[in-house]
């Protein structure tokens, strides 16, 4: 790094001239932080970026006249800004789904499924409650390009409209199936206190199908017992939200969740923030005594923060806005008992590519 340098401007969506007004139709305010990797196309690598169309109240599910904005996604190439391949609502170009009623404000997760150091899926939530999947180049498809990609619906909330802002997480289990994660929860109006919101853990084996909650097994009172495509549970009350992404680390499901305070009741202003921790399988509670979560603490919490310590054991970090204006409240949790994983360390690393 040069410490005389200064940053340099690079490049705007659309490339070296700005996006016209029908191009960037769908475009609403940008909330969806862009991910970026790096895709095969035509055999070749390309660095991109992966972003949600942003942030737009409106859907377009309830008819008449469509707002666009936000309901879209985009593959952007990082070297000069253009759009490599888009799916949206509507055209003039890209692929076009009429499905896509709900804004894609969050960011994506993005998965090398078959291991050759190439993203070939990718899972954004919208702000109905569904969760899409675009599939790009394996590894094994020499002629693959942005021609062959495609998207559509993975999980369909099938109208129980619920809000996704935050980033699903992807997990392979010990038999190869491969989990996606997610959670609901009104970021926008965190002190909600009229819908149902949940956790869901849907497995996804062939890359095709679309899910429903239908397909999942509802384990609230229960655990999983591996004959549905995943399970669900019903956060308590019509209150408990998700408002961060989860995180799974050596077999544990860990995700926060806030429950606003009571209307009524003016001394609780800030709230309950509680950390979770499943099986990332079974759901089964991992605290002790077999709970599946514990307080933290009051307000608004993070996302949880795993850290290993380099003395041996496991640090669980979150935290909490207290709801009393002053600032953050950083905690660290005790780690409930985790599955011994065979973990290996990276020693040392070499671009073969660099001789």
């Amino acid at each position: 790094t040069e410490t005389t340098s200064t940053p340099i401007f690079k490049w705007r969506l659309g490339g070296t001239t700005a996006l016209t007004a029908t191009e960037g139709s769908h475009l609403g305010q940008p909330w969806s932080k862009m991910v970026m990797g790096r895709v095969k196309i035509s055999g070749n690598e390309k660095w991109v970026g992966f972003i949600g169309a942003g942030y737009a109240a409106t859907e377009c599910k309830t008819g008449g006249s469509c707002d666009t904005r936000g309901k879209g996604f985009y593959v952007v190439d990082l070297n000069n800004g253009s759009i490599l391949w888009k799916y949206t609502h509507s055209g003039p170009d890209g692929v076009v789904d009429g499905n896509m009623d709900y804004s894609l404000a969050g960011p994506a997760a993005t998965v090398d499924t078959d291991n050759d150091g190439f993203v070939d899926t990718a899972y954004i939530g919208d702000l109905g409650g569904n969760v899409w999947r675009f599939k790009f180049c394996l590894g094994s498809a020499s002629g693959c390009s942005t021609s062959n990609w495609s998207g559509g619906m993975f999980f369909d909330a099938e109208g129980n409209v619920r809000h996704i802002y935050t980033m699903p997480t992807v997990a392979k289990d010990n038999l190869g199936n491969m989990w996606v994660y997610f959670g609901t929860g009104d970021l926008m109006d965190p002190t909600t206190s009229n819908a149902q919101e949940r956790m869901y853990a849907v497995k996804d084996n062939d890359r095709t199908t679309t899910y429903n909650a239908n397909n999942l097994d509802n384990i609230t009172s229960g655990t999983y017992n591996g004959t549905d495509a995943g399970w669900y549970i019903n956060l308590s009350g019509t209150g408990q939200k998700i408002l961060a992404e989860p995180t799974v680390f050596q077999g544990v499901l860990y995700f926060t969740t806030y429950n606003p305070a009571s209307a009524n009741d003016p001394c609780e202003s800030g709230g309950e923030a509680s950390l979770w921790a499943v099986d990332y399988k079974t759901g089964a509670g991992k605290f002790s005594n077999g709970d599946r979560s514990t307080n933290i603490g009051s307000g608004i919490p993070s996302a949880p923060v795993v850290s290993l310590n380099p003395y041996g054991g496991t640090n669980i970090y979150a935290s909490t806005s207290e709801g009393s204006g002053g600032g953050a409240h950083t905690k660290n949790i005790t780690p409930p008992t985790t599955e011994n994983y065979n973990r290996g360390n990276l020693l040392y690393w070499r671009d073969l590519r660099v001789q």
